[in-house]
């Protein structure tokens, strides 16, 4: 049973990234060797810094295992982005799991430029297992330390392909106001713990979706992940994840629906609530 928490728990987390455990290689375009164009960081506005939360509903198989809530806010220059796990429905019967993380960015001349990345996983039955990840960016790379108690905390150098690196949260938001037609395609270094992957993210156009809080028409992107080593190469033993999601086609750009495939079986996250604070209210359907 501890297993199976501990595979769920990394699946969920996984799919906040959409880096799903397992997936299937037909759900996106082949892997390219050859170099891409990164993916931007946009140039930020006023209504990109709102403050807004949107929870998620995450099943796997067909079952609700767990929540998931993005939010973002703005304060003294600084602009944070949020996540966080928690188990709902099937979920909460035999997993202990609580996964957040917070994404810290520091805004330079109108743009973001990503600070530190800080990711907390609480798993097990009983007595509790606690990892903590703190990520922070360098010029040439990455700092990553990673403690799990009691034990010290371990401290590895990470090197990067691509100058802008991502995580968890920056790579969400990058996504969300990323211009990209059929068939153009883009790469990322994105940390999702304290391993970085290699993201290529190819647009598919744009369609309806269905969701619990109304009908929307989504931009449509299908993307491929694979680890990285510590020198920024693709890892020895390549572990592919691929997946598909959908951001809405508004002046909101809120991430609708996740979707990919795990060895637990399909693996989505779909929007249940979303709300702008300040504004007093949520998004409308079509």
């Amino acid at each position: 049973m501890l297993a199976a928490s501990k595979t769920v728990c990394a699946t969920i987390v996984a799919a906040a990234i959409a880096v799903v455990s397992c997936a299937k290689p037909a759900a996106s375009p082949r892997w390219r060797d050859e170099p891409l164009a990164e993916l931007p960081m946009p140039a930020l506005t006023a209504r990109m810094l709102l403050t807004e939360v949107a929870q998620y509903r995450v099943t796997v198989a067909g079952l609700e295992l767990a929540r998931f809530e993005y939010a973002q806010t703005l304060q003294h220059g600084w602009f944070a982005i949020s996540g966080l796990t928690v188990p709902d429905g099937v979920g909460g019967l035999f997993s202990q799991l609580r996964s957040e993380f917070t994404s810290s960015v520091k805004i330079v001349a109108g743009r973001a430029q990503p600070a530190e990345f800080r990711a907390q996983e609480v798993t097990g039955l009983g007595t509790p297992q606690q990892e903590v990840v703190v990520v922070t960016y360098r010029e040439a790379g990455a700092r990553v330390e990673v403690t799990r108690a009691p034990a010290p905390a371990i401290v590895a150098q990470q090197a990067l392909a691509t100058p802008q690196a991502f995580d968890l949260g920056t790579f969400l938001f990058a996504i969300r106001w990323l211009e990209l037609p059929v068939g153009g395609q883009v790469t990322a270094d994105v940390f999702r713990g304290e391993h970085a992957w290699r993201a290529q993210l190819t647009g598919a156009g744009t369609e309806i979706v269905h969701t619990e809080i109304g009908n929307f028409r989504a931009r449509r992107f299908e993307g491929r992940s694979r680890r990285l080593d510590r020198m920024g190469a693709l890892a020895a033993s390549p572990v592919e994840r691929t997946y598909a999601l959908w951001i809405s086609d508004d002046a909101d750009r809120v991430l609708l629906k996740l979707r990919g495939e795990s060895d637990l079986g399909a693996v989505e996250m779909e929007l249940v609530s979303y709300l702008q604070p300040r504004k007093g209210g949520g998004m409308a359907g079509l």
